[in-house]
């Protein structure tokens, strides 16, 4: 496990070093080499997250089941639109950049809701 460390750094400067190049010599390409370079890098290491996967789905079934999918959902958008975001601003397309984390902080905000309205329930019982 960690020599994975050095494959993901290894990866990362090739195709750093490859959109680099076609950022200079085909800009129209380089967004896609950077897309599919970063979908990849995930796929690559997604397996090296089942341990911590394995972890927080015990956790959940220790917490309520609800409460903790309302959390690895929030969770799940901000990883996603921060990926979108830094990909979108690489690009030079900072209002889109904007757009996207926008977008990902009302999901994050809509996925959360459920858990928002049970600590409001529970409040309002204390309350009486």
């Amino acid at each position: 496990m960690p020599m994975e460390i050095f494959k993901a750094a290894g990866f990362a400067l090739a195709a750093a070093a490859l959109i680099v190049l076609l950022r200079q010599y085909l800009p129209a390409y380089s967004v896609l080499a950077l897309a599919g370079a970063a979908v990849l890098f995930l796929g690559a290491f997604a397996a090296a997250a089942a341990p911590v996967a394995a972890w927080l789905e015990g956790l959940g079934e220790m917490a309520g089941r609800e409460e903790f999918a309302c959390l690895l959902k929030a969770a799940g958008i901000a990883l996603v639109a921060q990926n979108a975001q830094e990909l979108c601003r690489d690009a030079g397309l900072g209002a889109l950049a904007y757009g996207v984390e926008l977008a990902g902080r009302c999901l994050v905000l809509t996925a959360a809701l459920p858990l928002l309205r049970q600590v409001l329930e529970r409040l309002m019982l204390l309350m009486q």
